[in-house]
């Protein structure tokens, strides 16, 4: 029996290592599928990384990877703070977290349009202006002024848009914000 590493990436990127003994990688990661690892583990929302690795490499292997994902999230923080300080005197709070990765790595799809066609945003307390195709960048900038207007400090992390309904032609959009 050898002592393998495996890591788990949940589905909001949160990664978790697990010492599994097993004789190979393979037999590491059928155990850890089933969840037969040093801790309990559900492993029904996660998914495992088909990459096995010694004890000793396993963390500088993640510490790569969280360096990597914090330049490039720290990247798109700028261009928001950027474009907001450039449209808005209003205190920036909002967090951008719609973004697609690659490998795990957050990719910068501001200049992206979010929702096609006339549209405006709603929030408790808010509704913007009627805006045509805005992308995510002028999304990022109603979505602050949402939360100065609900006053909701908690929720600021905007991490997608949902039509609601359209009337008259004009979609009626609402964020999705977390914590």
């Amino acid at each position: 029996m050898k002592t393998y590493q495996v890591e788990v990436v949940e589905k909001k990127l949160e990664r978790k290592q697990y010492t599994i003994n097993a004789k190979d990688k393979r037999e590491a990661l059928l155990k850890a599928e089933k969840g037969e690892t040093e801790f309990e583990c559900s492993l029904g929302s996660k998914e495992i990384i088909d990459r096995v690795v010694k004890v000793d490499t396993i963390k500088e292997v993640i510490k790569i990877d969280q360096d990597k994902y914090s330049e490039a999230a720290r990247k798109i923080d700028k261009r928001v703070d950027d474009y907001i300080s450039s449209v808005s005197e209003t205190e920036i709070r909002v967090s951008y977290s719609a973004y697609k990765t690659i490998d795990d790595i957050p990719i910068d799809n501001l200049d992206e349009v979010a929702v096609e066609g006339k549209c405006f945003f709603v929030g408790h307390n808010y509704e913007s202006k009627v805006v045509k195709s805005p992308t995510w960048l002028d999304v990022c900038v109603f979505a602050n002024n949402y939360i100065q207007a609900s006053s909701d400090f908690h929720h600021i992390f905007l991490e997608d848009v949902e039509v609601s309904e359209e009337i008259d032609g004009v979609k009626k959009v609402e964020f999705w914000m977390g914590s």
